[in-house]
């Protein structure tokens, strides 16, 4: 599932019927990410790291410049 909105908020959930994997969110000021079999979440302000694809997919999907690393 991907929700963005006008303001530059943006949401992608990847789910394997009927349990989420990941949810990720960007927002202003920041960001948040939540791996939901693994109990993890991080989040942060800022580009978030590389190794978040995630979170830069939601950049890539709306055709926004990518952060070189």
């Amino acid at each position: 599932m991907l929700a963005t909105n006008a303001n530059g908020r943006a949401f992608v959930q990847f789910l394997k019927n009927p349990l989420p994997l990941v949810t990720a969110e960007i927002g202003l000021p920041g960001w948040r990410i939540e791996f939901i079999p693994e109990k993890r979440s991080f989040s942060g302000r800022g580009t978030p790291h590389g190794q978040l694809i995630w979170l830069h997919l939601l950049r890539g999907l709306e055709q926004s410049r990518l952060p070189d690393f």
